[in-house]
């Protein structure tokens, strides 16, 4: 079930633009300023990533890509699952995701490895799929 504290941030994030006292969201098009939008995005997970006492995480390297292993209290080394993050493939890092495999991870005792793919626009579709399935 999501939280309150995840609801609030996810409606904060999709209406950001009533901040700027603007009625209409931004549009991504090339004008669209992307490292703003994912310095926004980081500033505001930040603000969230208090890591309770009962998880582990263990930052790994596959191959070039940065990736965690979070780790609940008692979790079975037989089992992991894969969370791949939101973010339109523009967006989305292992730090603004955290809190939400937290969660998942506390309520379904399993390991859970999350993982920084590559982003447009410096990477363009398809190289996050490429990086991902290694095809």
């Amino acid at each position: 079930m999501q939280s309150i504290r995840s609801k609030l941030l996810i409606g904060l994030i999709k209406n950001r633009h009533l901040f700027k006292l603007k009625l209409k969201p931004e549009i991504v098009d090339e004008s669209f300023d992307v490292k703003k939008f994912r310095d926004h995005i980081d500033k505001a997970s930040g603000k969230f990533n208090k890591i309770p006492a009962d998880i582990k995480i263990e930052s790994i390297k596959i191959g070039e890509m940065y990736a965690e292993i979070i780790i609940p209290k008692g979790a079975s080394n037989e089992k992991v699952a894969l969370y791949i993050h939101g973010g339109g493939f523009i967006s989305g890092t292992c730090h603004t995701h955290r809190m939400h495999v937290v969660k998942f991870v506390k309520s379904c005792g399993v390991k859970m490895l999350l993982f920084n793919y590559r982003l447009a626009p410096e990477h363009p579709f398809p190289a996050a799929l490429v990086y991902i399935t290694g095809f």
